[in-house]
């Protein structure tokens, strides 16, 4: 009985050494990203121009070996990430059709330098979110890197608030747009609408102007609210005499 009970005891002991080794080797240092578009590094905000490329480098590091990458390129429309402040006022991004999603396989290695160049159609103008997250073989994911993509177009029809904020608006109340809608060809055609939280078409206001105007005041501009509280969505559209369209809006609370 003594010579079993010392073979389980020198068994149990091997099994725990045997643990702590496995311990002292496992993986447990997260991968880094390095991120870069256009020239800047994250989190600094990288500029763009419309009909132009947008260039993404991402440089990924890991002590034994690299898993997976996930890009996220998304309009900055309506919402916020943790590193924006809250309330900031922002118009919606120009357009909803430029943007990626992919995931991608890392060979085996220590250290893989991606590059992506995505295409900026002609119609895009505002704020996208970069979002790029890793994880090396073990699983062990790497602090999320974080840009704000800024693109500049000078082709498409500009509106401009003066909101510092996102506005707060008493329900069942009349508002009053401000701000203004420039464009150097001279407008054809411009509306803007309410959207409940839902998205449903509360009101549709054609904008005044005379076709071949290059400058237009939002005040005249007005919506009933509604007198539920709420969140509505201002949603602008123009259109130049050469064709171009811009689509953008905000965000507004109803209390």
């Amino acid at each position: 009985m003594n010579n079993f009970y010392q073979t389980f005891m020198l068994a149990a002991a091997g099994m725990i050494l045997f643990a702590i080794n496995g311990c002292d080797k496992t993986d447990l240092i997260a991968p880094t990203i390095a991120l870069a578009a256009n020239g800047a590094l994250a989190p600094d905000e990288a500029e763009a121009l419309a009909g132009s490329a947008l260039n993404i480098t991402i440089d990924l590091a890991d002590d034994e070996e690299l898993g997976s990458l996930r890009i996220d390129l998304h309009s900055g429309a309506g919402h916020e990430h943790e590193e924006e402040e809250d309330g900031e006022f922002a118009l919606f991004s120009g357009s909803e059709d430029f943007g990626a999603l992919e995931t991608v396989n890392l060979s085996n290695g220590t250290q893989q330098l991606v590059s992506r160049d995505f295409d900026i159609p002609g119609n895009v103008r505002g704020h996208w979110h970069l979002i790029v997250d890793a994880t090396d073989a073990a699983g062990n994911e790497a602090e999320t890197a974080y840009m704000e993509i800024h693109i500049e177009n000078d082709s498409i029809p500009l509106f401009e608030m003066p909101f510092t904020a996102e506005p707060v608006w008493a329900a069942g109340t009349t508002v009053n747009l401000a701000g203004s809608l420039t464009d150097a060809d001279g407008l054809a055609s411009a509306v803007a609408r309410l959207l409940d939280d839902g998205g449903e078409l509360l009101a549709e206001v054609a904008i005044p102007l005379t076709p071949g105007d290059v400058a237009v005041d939002l005040a005249s501009v007005s919506f009933d609210l509604p007198a539920s509280a709420g969140e509505v969505e201002v949603v602008l559209e123009a259109t130049d005499l050469l064709g171009f369209n811009c689509l953008t809006g905000f965000h507004a609370d109803v209390e």
